[in-house]
């Protein structure tokens, strides 16, 4: 009995090692484009101003997402772990006219974060949303942004 309680003890408190460790990284704009698209075809490109820092939390050992930009259980359609980069793929197919789909990748060994956003219309025949031979939506483009960051580790204050 005191071997099993001696077990239980000692995995209860390498579960509490594993769960405790979170890493947080700030990251801050570089650079960004946007393209723009008119009848699913591009007609112009423009940078982006600077726009807001991100906040990452992540768990290593666990190999767990906590908090991203876009990252939520929602429309998750891809999430993956690697030695060199952590990757991460949001779609969202949403009730109504417009989707995205999100794909961003944290280079875990430079610190720079990529994100690819790309918003779709769906395409509308006889007042219904159409669809392929795989049941897919047909989508026309209606942007595409690109930008990347410069993350870095921070420490909480409390």
């Amino acid at each position: 009995m005191k071997k099993i309680l001696l077990v239980l003890g000692f995995s209860l408190l390498a579960l509490n090692v594993a769960y405790a460790e979170k890493i947080l990284l700030k990251c801050e704009f570089i650079d960004g484009k946007l393209h723009r698209y008119k009848d699913n075809k591009f007609y112009r490109s423009e940078k982006i101003p600077d726009i807001k820092e991100y906040e990452i939390i992540l768990n290593p050992a666990l190999k767990k997402i906590i908090s991203a930009p876009s990252y939520s259980s929602i429309g998750l359609e891809m999430e993956q772990w690697q030695d060199d980069y952590i990757l991460w793929m949001v779609d969202t197919n949403i009730v109504g006219a417009f989707d995205g789909l999100y794909t961003y990748s944290l280079d875990r060994v430079t610190g720079v974060l990529t994100e690819d956003r790309k918003s779709f219309i769906r395409v509308m025949e006889d007042g219904k949303y159409q669809k392929d031979s795989k049941g897919e939506w047909i989508r026309d483009t209606q942007y595409h942004v690109t930008a990347t960051y410069q993350c870095e580790k921070k420490d909480r204050l409390f």
